[in-house]
């Protein structure tokens, strides 16, 4: 008499696919939530100068990408400018070290260019008379002023990239619901 094997098989394939796109959901609202929680203090002009990037998977990749974009005048808005800005911003040193920043500039204070066409923050051309070299050219009415930061960039950063914060929570309940769930891949028979 012949006997009947059972058999246990698992859906790999099927599993991956499901898992692939729970996670890309669960990035895109990640994503979002930081992309809401960033402009949550900044003028309108500033939140124009935010892009996001949603998750994607791109074929041959092994990692799920979503990024958000901060440009120039929500920089501005969040870090601070001039003699007020924010010095622990982490990308200062490389602004400084760019040739958007000012050679004459040697502190936070906004000084004035030598004469002659320069690139600004915004990396539009523009032109210096040179009148005000060197010296400071901030004012509480003027053209030129400062700002102090509004840290809202920095806030959503913290919460975002804190551990055991709102991602490694979701992250962590959105794997415990597809684990809950592997019994569907599973075919027995």
């Amino acid at each position: 008499m012949a006997k009947a094997k059972a058999k246990l098989k698992f859906d790999y394939q099927r599993a991956t696919s499901d898992l692939i796109q729970l996670l890309t959901k669960t990035c895109d609202e990640l994503i979002e939530e930081f992309y809401d929680d960033a402009r949550k203090y900044l003028t309108q002009r500033a939140k124009n100068d935010i892009e996001i990037d949603h998750a994607t998977l791109q074929m041959g990749e092994t990692n799920i990408r979503a990024a958000v974009a901060f440009k120039g005048y929500a920089l501005l808005e969040s870090f601070g400018k001039g003699s007020q800005m924010d010095t622990d911003n982490p990308y200062l040193d490389e602004y400084m070290q760019s040739d958007l920043w000012n050679p004459l500039r040697t502190g936070p204070t906004i000084v004035g260019r030598s004469a002659g066409e320069y690139t600004n923050f915004f990396g539009n051309k523009a032109y210096s008379t040179g009148n005000k070299a060197g010296q400071p050219v901030e004012s509480e009415h003027g053209r030129v002023r400062s700002r102090k930061p509004s840290y809202s960039i920095q806030n959503a950063e913290k919460w975002f990239l804190d551990s055991n914060g709102k991602v490694e929570r979701k992250l962590d309940l959105v794997m415990d619901e597809f684990i809950d769930g592997m019994d569907k891949y599973f075919i027995y028979g």
